[in-house]
């Protein structure tokens, strides 16, 4: 249930700054040139090990592992820091494999 929550508070961010910001349609997006500003970026990451309630698809065995390594690859890499860590929501379903994810 945690994790529905926090999903539910991302989607909530997201279109609350569209509504702040004013709704431009996707069509007359323009990218902009330049370097990528941390603090201008947000990202959620999502891995859910198991589907409790379908049983026809298999567990991912390293889902919540892979959500937690790109979260850190995309906010503390030395070379190219894309996001700024305060901006990352982590949404889990399950305990991490690896030793070196927890």
């Amino acid at each position: 249930m945690r994790q529905l929550f926090c999903i539910f508070v991302a989607l909530q961010l997201v279109a609350g700054t569209d509504a702040m910001a004013g709704v431009i349609p996707w069509t007359d997006r323009q990218p902009e040139p330049g370097p990528v500003v941390p603090g201008d970026s947000a990202a959620l990451f999502v891995g859910i090990r198991e589907f409790e309630n379908d049983q026809t698809l298999t567990t991912v065995r390293y889902a919540v592992d892979d959500a937690i390594d790109l979260a850190h690859a995309f906010s503390m890499s030395r070379n190219a820091r894309l996001i700024d860590p305060g901006h990352i929501i982590l949404a889990l379903h399950g305990e991490p494999q690896k030793a070196q994810s927890v």
